[in-house]
């Protein structure tokens, strides 16, 4: 089997796996191990099966004198139960006492179970609906503004109107799923009666990337990333302004660290939008 990829970690998360304890700390707080009480799910055992992982296959006949051996098939499946069963809540981020960042390191190990083929299976189908037709549903992209169907009267410039200051990102859930429509209905309406001059990028808005990337995927998100960023500065918006909290944190996140530059608009999400609205008395809330 093959050895771990070092080149899926940083040098300060390959610090991290040395600088774990084992103090147990993260496992009292841990939601998925309380529930299914299985040790491989554990922050603890993950980084301590993984360093050994590591060792073992790097560090000679020291390292195996000491117990650590090079990883076998039943040892990374065994592992990629673990690693993927997590939920990246990162409560053990927060309660580590040597401040180990977790998520990231989680996510780490997600690309090297990929690149192993290690993964749930049902990933292959999320990462060809949002290669291929470029939204986790399946349908097609051009119904991104189903949604706007029911409204009593459909904004004017809602898709791809150029020199509109604000690019409303609405989301794969929020554009394809009937229960979320209220979502970006809502929204739009109190942009409308706000005087936000908005528009949405229609049916060249692409899947965020963020199913992708917290399966492990990111090298298959990167065309989404790069298509929606472009997708916008084409139309030369200064704020592009999310409902949807993952799109938010991937666009805020995750964009400017994968591009390595900045987007040049600013990313907010809807909540920040209308706070400022209600400051500057464009809404009102109805008592």
């Amino acid at each position: 089997m093959r050895a771990p990829n070092l080149a899926h970690f940083t040098f300060r998360q390959m610090l991290e796996l040395e600088a774990c304890t084992r103090c147990g700390e993260c496992i009292r707080w841990c939601p998925t191990f309380n529930e299914a009480e299985r040790d491989e799910i554990t922050p603890l055992e993950k980084i301590s099966r993984f360093r050994s992982f590591v060792k073992g296959a790097y560090g000679g006949f020291i390292a195996r004198l000491f117990g650590h051996r090079p990883p076998q098939e039943e040892d990374w499946e065994r592992f990629s139960s673990g690693v993927y069963d997590c939920t990246l809540c990162g409560r053990c981020k927060v309660v580590c006492p040597v401040g180990i960042d977790t998520r990231p390191l989680w996510l780490a190990m997600r690309e090297q179970m990929v690149e192993l083929g290690k993964y749930p299976s049902a990933f292959d189908a999320l990462r060809h609906s949002v290669s291929e037709v470029h939204n986790i549903s399946g349908d097609p992209n051009e119904r991104r503004v189903g949604w706007a169907d029911n409204l009593e009267r459909k904004p004017e410039g809602l898709e791809r109107k150029e020199g509109a200051e604000f690019i409303y990102f609405v989301g794969c859930v929020s554009s394809f799923y009937p229960m979320a429509y209220g979502i970006p209905q809502s929204f739009v309406m109190l942009m409308e009666k706000a005087g936000v001059n908005f528009t949405t990028l229609g049916g060249e808005e692409w899947c965020c990337g963020f199913p992708l990337l917290i399966a492990g995927m990111s090298k298959a998100a990167e065309e989404c990333i790069r298509h929606n960023v472009e997708a916008v500065r084409r139309l030369g918006a200064r704020v592009l302004v999310t409902t949807c909290p993952s799109c938010y944190h991937t666009w805020k996140s995750d964009y400017p660290r994968i591009l390595g530059e900045p987007l040049g608009f600013e990313v907010m999400h809807s909540s920040q939008l209308l706070v400022k609205l209600l400051e500057e008395g464009s809404i009102e809330p109805r008592p």
